[in-house]
């Protein structure tokens, strides 16, 4: 235990000098991270909500939230139908395949940044400083009001607050990136909605779920290029990976639970289904 908590603090150290060797040095990330302080909206409200891109979100009516502060994430572009319900405020973008131009289905995702606008409004774009240089290169920040952030920190390090102004926690899905963007922007009442985290079900071994069925662990269906990426990642990784890399995620989750009890704040699971036990549950038609 004494180990990890010395192996905890020199990561986390290790990090915030990145950070601030960065800041100090690169004057393209000291615009950037100061423009976060500067240029994002100031909230005159205390509310949000986190829309993942889990199942149930299919069957959650809008119109419920329509006037909310609403963030959205990832591919849910994908289900434009839906996509355009949502009408979110602000996108986030954490996964790193939307920065690798070299993956062979990468026309899919560069779709998916060129489409972030919905009919009614232009959402502000949260990501990682690291996928600048592809976004640039594509022109997506000439169609987004970009806003980028730096996210090595850890919660366990004694972090006194989430800022998107300084080096922010690990997120290991983009929910909790989302999270993170929500509580540096000052809402108080966080509620997620569409986070099952039983996505990892098609990637594990020898069980019933075939991802070539119709049934889909996300809000769009599964194109048959991503079929073939979900099964490539299942020969590529065993069991005690995909578990592995849940319970850190679920770890996340728990820090994430006690640092928004200790400052106050409230994040409530919306969802009304899957396995993300975390937070407090509530019911959107009864609760909110």
């Amino acid at each position: 235990m004494k180990e990890n908590r010395i192996i905890t603090f020199l990561s986390a150290l290790k990090w915030n000098l990145v950070f601030w060797i960065k800041y100090i040095v690169d004057k393209d990330f000291n615009y950037c991270i100061k423009r976060n302080k500067k240029e994002l909206p100031a909230q005159t409200v205390n509310k949000c909500f986190i829309i993942g891109n889990g199942p149930s979100i299919n069957k959650v009516d809008f119109t419920l939230i329509e006037n909310e502060v609403k963030f959205s994430v990832n591919s849910i572009m994908n289900n434009r139908e839906l996509y355009e319900k949502i009408n979110p405020d602000f996108h986030v973008i954490a996964d790193p395949a939307y920065f690798n131009d070299k993956l062979p289905n990468y026309h899919v995702l560069l779709h998916d940044l060129k489409n972030i606008k919905t009919c009614k409004k232009r959402p502000l774009v949260i990501t990682s400083y690291e996928g600048k240089k592809t976004i640039v290169k594509y022109g997506i920040n000439k169609l987004n009001d970009i806003f980028y952030v730096f996210s090595h920190g850890n919660l366990n390090s004694g972090l006194n607050k989430i800022s998107m102004s300084r080096n922010m926690p690990v997120a290991q899905n983009v929910v909790q990136m989302a999270i993170y963007a929500a509580i540096s922007m000052g809402f108080r009442d966080i509620y997620l909605l569409g986070c099952e985290m039983t996505s990892f079900i098609p990637n594990l071994h020898q069980i019933s779920v075939s991802i070539n069925e119709n049934e889909s662990y996300h809000a769009y269906n599964y194109t048959e290029e991503i079929k073939r990426q979900m099964e490539g990642l299942k020969q590529t990784y065993d069991n005690s990976f995909v578990f592995f890399d849940y319970a850190k995620t679920f770890q996340i989750f728990k820090d994430i639970e006690m640092y928004s009890r200790k400052h106050k704040i409230k994040i409530y699971n919306a969802t009304n289904t899957g396995v993300l036990d975390v937070f407090q549950t509530v019911n959107l038609n009864l609760d909110i």
